[in-house]
C-alpha cells in the first residue's frame, strides 16, 4: 500500500458515496486511464460495475496506486468540471495527514496553472442507501481447479517423493504448523466507511483456538491478532515471512473481516488485498516455506450480491491463475464465491469458519481437499437467512489449489 493510503483510503470512503454517485463518474475514470492510474482493462471492468461496486473498487486502486494516485484522482475531478469537489476532497485529507494534503495542494495549484485552471461546475449527487455488508453470502457451485501433472525431469517434486523403501508418497510430510490468524471486528470510522461491527467473530476466535492445537497447530507468537491496522498487518506478514520454518512443515493463514471484489479486505483503518497475505510466502520470497503448503482460509464477503437459491448450474467464474500465482503448494480457501456475500451470526459466529471446524474435528482422518468439499456441502445445504427483501439467501463456499499432494493434518 502506498506510504499515504490509509489516510487517503479513509477519505474517499467519508465520501464514498458521491464519489460512487457522481454525475460525471465515466469522465473520473477517463482521466485516470490518462493519467495511466488504471490500465484499458480496469477501466472496462470499472465502467460496467455497479455504483457501490466501482466505489470500492476506484478505492482501493487510488490508496494503493502510490502517492500520485491521488493527485490524478484530484485533477480528474478538476477535468471533469468539478474543482469544489476536489477542494472538499483535500480538505478532508488535512485532517488525516496534513503534510501530505499541503504537498497535494500545491502539485495541483502547478499543474492547474500550466494547464489553465478547470473549469468550475456543479455535480449531480443521487443518495445512494446504505448496504448492510455485516451480513455475508454466496452463489452456486464452485469449481476446484487443480495442477497438471508434468514429468518429474522437468519440475522436481511433482511427481511424489520416494521414501527410503522406495515408495512414492502422495503426502505431505506434516509433522506440525504455525498459524497465523487476524480477526478485524472493529473499524475505525465504520459508519462512514459502512462497516459495521463483527461481534460474531469472537465465537470463531474461540473456536479456532481450541481447535488449532488438536491438529498440530500452533498460533505464532501464542496470539491471535485483532482490529490491526494495515501497516501492522503488513509488518506482522513481513515478520513471519522472515521467520524460518526449519522445524515447522506448513503454515496456515486465516483472516476473519469485511470483504469486498477482488480480494479487498478491510483492515481496521483501510484495505489489503489478499495478496498482500499470500505473496509473500512463495518460495522465491520465503525459501523455508518451499515445498511446503501454505493453506489461506478467508471468512469476508467478495461482493453485494445475495445468493437467491436456483436450480444447480455450472459456475465457470473462478480462475485459478487471478488468484494464485504457478508456483505450487497454495490452497485458498474462501467463505464465499466472486461478487457475493459471506453471512455471519453474531452470536454463534460465521456460518463457514464453524462448519469448517466441525468437519475438522469430526474428519481428522481425512485430507484437506476431501474436508473442503464437505465444508462447502454442509454450507450450501444447512444455512439460510432472510436479505432486506425478504428474500431467502444462501452461501456457498469456495476454494482454489495448487497442492501437489494430498495434505493431512499432523493429528490425522
Amino acid at each position: 500500500m502506498a506510504t499515504h493510503g490509509a489516510a487517503v483510503s479513509n477519505v474517499m470512503f467519508e465520501h464514498l458515496e458521491k464519489i460512487q454517485e457522481h454525475a460525471k463518474f465515466d469522465k473520473i475514470l477517463l482521466g485516470l486511464r490518462k493519467r495511466k492510474i488504471i490500465g484499458n482493462t480496469d477501466y472496462n471492468e470499472l465502467i460496467r460495475k455497479e455504483p457501490r461496486q466501482q466505489g470500492i473498487s476506484l478505492v482501493e486502486t487510488i490508496s494503493r496506486g502510490g502517492d500520485n494516485a491521488f493527485l490524478a484522482l484530484l485533477e480528474s475531478f478538476c477535468e471533469s468540471g468539478d474543482s469544489n469537489f476536489a477542494k472538499t476532497l483535500l480538505a478532508s485529507l488535512e485532517k488525516e495527514d496534513k503534510e501530505y494534503a499541503t504537498s497535494l495542494r500545491s502539485a495541483l495549484d502547478e499543474r492547474q496553472e500550466s494547464a489553465s485552471s478547470c473549469p468550475e461546475d456543479s455535480s449531480r449527487i443521487i443518495s445512494n442507501p446504505e448496504i448492510d455488508v455485516s451480513p455475508n453470502t454466496s452463489a452456486p457451485q464452485f469449481q476446484m481447479q487443480a495442477s497438471r501433472k508434468r514429468k518429474a525431469s522437468r519440475i522436481p517434486g511433482v511427481q511424489g517423493s520416494a521414501s527410503k523403501k522406495g515408495k512414492v508418497s502422495w503426502e505431505y510430510e506434516v509433522s506440525k504448523g504455525t498459524a497465523l490468524i487476524f480477526s478485524i471486528n472493529k473499524f475505525l470510522n465504520g459508519k462512514k466507511r459502512k462497516l459495521k461491527d463483527l461481534p460474531g467473530y469472537k465465537y470463531d476466535t474461540e473456536r479456532l483456538e481450541k481447535l488449532l492445537p488438536k491438529l498440530g497447530i500452533d498460533l505464532y507468537g501464542g496470539k491471535i491478532h485483532e482490529n490491526k491496522k494495515t501497516k501492522e498487518i503488513e509488518s506482522i506478514v513481513k515478520e513471519v515471512q522472515n521467520h524460518v520454518f526449519e522445524d515447522q512443515s506448513c503454515l496456515v493463514v486465516i483472516f476473519m473481516s469485511h470483504g469486498f471484489e477482488n480480494g479487498t479486505l478491510f483492515t481496521y483503518d483501510g484495505i489489503i488485498n489478499l495478496q498482500d497475505l499470500w505473496r509473500p510466502f512463495i518460495p522465491t520470497d520465503c525459501s523455508s516455506l518451499k515445498n511446503k503448503p501454505k493453506l489461506f482460509f478467508i471468512q469476508a464477503c467478495r461482493g453485494s450480491k445475495d445468493d437467491i437459491p436456483c436450480s444447480v448450474a455450472e459456475r465457470t467464474d473462478l480462475d485459478l491463475e487471478d488468484a494464485i500465482p504457478h508456483q505450487a503448494d497454495l490452497l485458498i480457501s474462501q467463505s464465499t464465491v466472486e461478487e457475493h456475500k459471506s453471512w455471519l451470526n453474531r452470536h454463534e459466529g460465521s456460518w463457514y469458519i464453524q462448519t469448517l471446524c466441525d468437519v475438522l474435528e469430526e474428519r481428522k482422518d481425512q485430507d484437506l481437499l476431501h474436508v473442503l468439499t464437505i465444508v462447502g456441502d454442509r454450507v450450501a445445504a444447512n444455512f439460510e437467512a432472510n436479505n432486506d427483501k425478504g428474500q431467502t439467501v444462501k452461501q456457498m463456499p469456495s476454494f482454489t489449489s495448487t497442492l501437489r499432494k494430498l495434505f493431512y493434518f499432523p493429528t490425522s
